[in-house]
């Protein structure tokens, strides 16, 4: 049987409101077979029709125009719009609930039998002209009337509603059933009294004349767009159309790129052209803060580097690749790297949305566990030979939770049992009708401070009373802990504790941001939002039930993993579903190329910073040389002595075992900013200047660009320049960025100097030590979880007083000595590379001379050496 070529139904606007996508077909010639038209005749014409194509199998064209002349106004030629239909499809287009709730508004709007005006809210690029142009169309039944669209930008109050002399916009079409539409029509309400005047006409369909001098009505619809929503325009006089953001219509991308893109195909001919898996991926994961005006940009663009490609290799496939789709036009941005694992395990959604996950786990089973630990800690054998809690404590709990920071960030938190005690007496107070405060902004500057001494308080305590050995004086750091977070809980509402002042919880916020796994939504999605259940929670809702968040971040505003506990409970409690639960590259919040190098790409680290979590990060450190005392003070000629022994009550030797402690525990900060100091005074010197001629003088060249100091440029460029004044120093894009960022975040806490002021770069530069302190914390703690993490069953028979004959028939596993310093080494070694590149990327973002890289550099591989000397030997 011959092929016979398909008919092709031509619709128009009003068809594709019923959520189908449109096969566009370009005939080269025009076609034979009968067309059949449907005109812009209103839904129920509409469903007919679509149900007619579904019966025939029929392709059709969405790019046509229903072409007619009605009567025009005098005098309003430059306001009119020429209706083209397919540059509206796309913010329409999909199958999302988002896209089916803007169709049907669209639809009770066009068809209000009082004409109604009406108010369209959207964020900029989301083409709300074209919103605005299908309720005047789809409600215009004769088709006999102009829509004419008037700027908020460029438009003024007087050429609107005219003056004694000269009629206005308003007066022309006062008797007429033509529809006005404001563009940005915020724009228009310069003050008070104008605001008054516009609203009235709104709600009223009435105006003063000025040119007639008595009080009209106008008889034409009325649509105004607006980028916020605003509550003056929330009235049951007024319409309301709330436009969706392409961030938070992920699902319709495909749709909505598939149909922009065969437009732009048919506009330069070219054959059919569809996306690859991957480039779709990178169109679906990317933010567009710039909505579908952006899309329509990179989009040309990618088809723009398609025909270059596909000139120089005429047999590749008509697909756009991720090499083509380019999502952004800055190079700074980083969110096409982020993988929603929410959108892609449907399973995932379910375990997250989880009571269990996790505010039942801390209830039931969080608070009888700690307590029983407790109990075994101060009730069992004191030894950690003998006790099983202890030995979970220190060799299970504390070498898991170092392993879980780079994948699953500051999990531990979430189910944190010193917040679970708190949280139990803080629904306590709440039930017995008493009130909590709200957080002091003292906290901000105060907590980090307090958390870095409680935490050298307790190295301290643990080296001096050789904590890891005594059942009892743990058990009396975990109450220690716990009364923190009760105190905090029942003073204030959510975790202050956690938040501000824990100790623990501070390590966790810096391990974090390595972190694979993140919780984030993006501001297209929550712009505008006002509800903040996300921050307030949403117990009302029986569907969500959730909390919010337990730190009182918002998901939309968070510069890095410090501050967010991955409880999920904003995912619950968001009734939009923005937060994502997201696989990204780790480090990525140091910013690239720092291990995912993308050739060309350079960007700027966006984290928080402050100079309390930077010295606690090289407190870390000198707690792992704080356990190799004796081999210390025999490798510098003091011997072993006995100081390493020695607890309370000794004397000399006591107060000396804590004197050594203490200088260790300071001692890499110490050399941190003596080796900055001394690099910093070298590139100053002549010496540096002659021996890296080429560094230092692109290190000067950088600089005078930045502050556009033109004789400062010269002089580095070896040449001369005059200028009577230099200009003000232009900031750099890492302060730029990094200013931003706080702004954003509204910390008083973290560093607010200037990014030129040596301090606060020497802060920075202490973040890029996180990957080797991360890997030495590591590489000590492993070694008792593989010599003594397996014996726990063997160590339970003596903690319970069971019969001693178990312990020999009992498994245990106990790793070979070799095996364990070839862990401790391997660990060592990993963190090197890392925290070197991090380190020279952070110096090149701050533009740091070559001895100061070079520093930086000696004073890691000094770090790495003397730990591997003090844990391999």
């Amino acid at each position: 049987m011959r092929n016979r070529r398909p008919s092709i139904l031509t619709l128009t606007a009003s068809d594709l409101f019923d959520g189908i996508e449109p096969n566009e077909v370009f005939p080269a010639a025009k076609p034979k077979p009968k067309q059949v038209e449907a005109d812009l005749c209103g839904i129920d014409e509409m469903l007919d029709s679509t149900k007619r194509i579904r019966k025939s199998g029929m392709t059709f064209s969405s790019s046509s125009t229903t072409i007619r002349e009605p009567v025009r106004v005098a005098g309003l030629d430059k306001y009119m719009t020429l209706t083209t239909w397919h540059g509206c499809f796309p913010v329409f287009a999909g199958r999302s609930k988002r896209s089916k709730k803007l169709r049907m508004d669209v639809r009770k709007a066009a068809s209000d039998p009082k004409a109604r005006s009406v108010i369209i809210v959207g964020e900029s690029g989301l083409e709300k002209d074209s919103v605005s142009t299908f309720v005047h169309e789809l409600g215009d039944k004769q088709k006999a009337h102009h829509l004419y669209r008037i700027s908020g930008t460029s438009s003024t109050f007087t050429e609107i509603f005219g003056t004694a002399e000269y009629p206005g916009v308003l007066d022309n079409v006062a008797e007429t059933r033509h529809a006005l539409s404001f563009a940005n029509f915020d724009k228009l309400l310069k003050t008070e009294e104008e605001a008054r005047e516009f609203l009235h006409l709104l709600e009223t369909k009435k105006y003063f004349s000025r040119f007639h001098g008595e009080e009209r009505v106008c008889h034409a619809r009325l649509i105004a767009t607006i980028d916020q929503d605003d509550d003056r325009f929330k009235s049951n006089e007024l319409l309301q159309i709330a436009v969706p953001s392409l961030r938070g219509r992920s699902a319709d991308i495909d749709m909505i790129a598939n149909a922009k893109l065969q437009r732009i195909v048919r506009r330069r001919g070219l054959p059919h052209i569809s996306f690859s898996p991957e480039a779709m991926h990178r169109l679906k994961t990317y933010s567009w803060p710039g909505n579908l005006r952006e899309l329509g940009s990179v989009l040309e663009r990618a088809v723009y580097l398609f025909e270059n490609d596909r000139s120089e290799h005429p047999y590749i496939p008509w697909k756009i690749t991720a090499e083509h789709a380019i999502t952004s036009t800055s190079h700074y941005n980083t969110e096409f790297l982020r993988y929603n694992l929410l959108s892609k395990f449907q399973s995932l959604q379910a375990i997250t949305r989880s009571p269990w996950v996790f505010d039942d786990f801390m209830k039931y089973v969080v608070p009888p566990s700690f307590a029983l630990v407790l109990a075994i800690l101060w009730l069992g054998p004191q030894t950690r030979d003998e006790n099983a809690a202890l030995t979970v404590f220190w060799t299970w709990w504390w070498p898991g939770a170092l392993l879980s920071y780079p994948l699953f960030s500051r999990v531990w938190c979430a189910v944190c049992p010193f917040m679970a005690c708190g949280e139990l007496v803080q629904a306590a107070k709440k039930s017995l009708g008493g009130k909590l405060g709200e957080w002091p902004s003292s906290a901000k500057k105060w907590g980090p401070p307090f958390a870095y001494g409680l935490f050298a308080a307790i190295l301290m305590w643990e080296e001096l009373w050789n904590l890891p050995d005594n059942g009892s004086l743990s058990a009396w750091l975990l109450v220690l802990i716990t009364s923190g977070a009760v105190v905090g809980s029942l003073s204030f509402e959510k975790r202050i504790w956690c938040r501000h002042f824990c100790p623990i919880g501070a390590m966790n916020g810096l391990y974090s941001k390595m972190a694979l796994l993140e919780i984030r939504s993006w501001k297209g999605v929550c712009s505008g939002c006002t509800a903040q259940n996300c921050i307030q929670g949403n117990p009302v809702d029986n569907n969500l039930p959730g909390a919010g968040c337990p730190l009182d971040s918002s998901p939309n505003k968070l510069a890095d993993n410090a501050d967010c506990v991955m409880c999920f409970r904003c995912v619950k409690s968001c009734e939009k579903g923005s937060p994502e639960f997201n696989l990204r590259p780790p480090g990525i919040d140091f910013g690239i190329p720092f291990l995912l190098p993308i050739p060309g790409t350079e960007v700027p680290a966006k984290y928080k910073t402050n100079p309390w979590q930077a010295a606690l990060l090289f407190l870390l450190q000198g707690a792992v040389y704080v356990h190799f005392i004796p081999l210390i003070l025999s490798d510098v000629g003091l011997g072993d002595s006995s100081i390493a022994s020695s607890q309370f009550g000794d004397g000399l030797d006591f107060a000396m075992h804590s004197l050594v402690t203490l200088l260790l525990l300071l001692f890499p900060g110490a050399l941190l900013f003596g080796a900055d100091q001394l690099g910093r005074k070298l590139d100053a010197s002549e010496v540096v200047k002659r021996l890296f001629p080429a560094q230092v003088q692109d290190v000067m060249l950088t600089d005078a660009l930045r502050r556009n100091d033109v004789d400062a440029f010269a002089m580095a460029a070896g040449g001369t320049a005059t200028l009577r004044q230099a200009p003000p120093p232009r900031p750099s894009v890492q302060e730029t960025l990094m200013e931003a960022a706080r702004a954003q975040e509204g910390e008083d806490g973290s560093s607010s100097s200037s990014s030129s002021d040596p301090f606060n770069q020497l802060v920075h530069v202490a973040y890029g030590y996180l990957p080797m302190v991360w890997t030495c914390n590591i590489a000590f703690w492993i070694s008792r979880a593989l010599e003594e993490g397996g014996t726990i069953l063997p160590r339970a028979v003596s903690t319970f007083g069971l019969n001693p004959s178990m312990q020999d028939w009992l498994p245990y596993v106990v790793a070979d000595e070799h095996v364990v310093e070839f862990v401790q080494g391997g660990f060592i070694l990993f963190g090197l590379p890392f925290t070197y590149f991090l380190t020279q990327k952070i110096c090149r973002d701050f533009n740091l001379g070559p001895a100061q890289r070079s520093a930086h550099a000696l004073l890691q591989l000094f770090f790495a050496a003397s730990l591997w000397h003090c844990m391999i030997h």
